[in-house]
């Protein structure tokens, strides 16, 4: 919750018995504005960004602190890469998943028109080119990595976290991890 509002005003609102004290307990922060009406609404986002935007490194960091946690584990709920964690999804065994903020792969169902031969892989480049004939491949189905993800973890109820490369945890999963990684609900086998 942000409060925002001109003066000293916004502070006696808070300290004041208006608010129930599990709302107080979720306020962020307060900030001045110079306007009542809609435009100081404005001036409160724009002065909270900085905040909210640390939040959310914050709830990242968390994340992937856990995750990491569960991996130094010998029977941790960690998942990583992207077939794994994709199993995962399908069995309803993911409780979250996380994916890097610049990850661009596609989902590619190609076929070369020239002998038939069909692929389906991964790729960051959605351009396919015939192994046997050398010729560039028609592409039968593409599919963003990102938007699958977001699909399979709707289906089985997992949460799905786009976790940024500004904190050093984010560069860990992308580096390290390939930039795709699961916690799980129960181990698989």
């Amino acid at each position: 919750i942000l409060v925002g509002g001109p003066g000293h005003t916004k502070r006696e609102f808070v300290n004041g018995n208006y608010l129930d004290y599990r709302v107080k307990e979720k306020i962020i922060g307060f900030y001045d504005t110079g306007y009542t009406d809609e435009f100081g609404l404005r001036e409160v986002i724009n002065a909270a960004a900085n905040d909210l935007g640390e939040m959310d490194v914050i709830k990242d960091r968390q994340l992937m602190q856990r995750f990491l946690n569960e991996i130094r584990k010998d029977e941790g709920l960690a998942i990583y890469g992207e077939e794994e964690v994709r199993r995962a999804l399908v069995a309803g065994a993911v409780e979250v998943v996380m994916m890097s903020d610049i990850l661009k792969k596609f989902r590619v169902h190609a076929r070369c028109k020239n002998c038939g031969y069909e692929v389906k892989d991964t790729v960051t480049d959605p351009e396919m080119m015939c192994p046997k004939c050398k010729i560039p491949m028609e592409i039968v189905e593409k599919r963003d990595t990102v938007e699958e993800f977001v699909e399979l973890a709707e289906k089985s109820s997992a949460e799905f976290e786009i976790i940024g490369r500004e904190s050093e945890e984010g560069e860990i999963l992308y580096k390290a991890f390939g930039g795709i990684a699961g916690i799980l609900r129960y181990r698989m086998e």
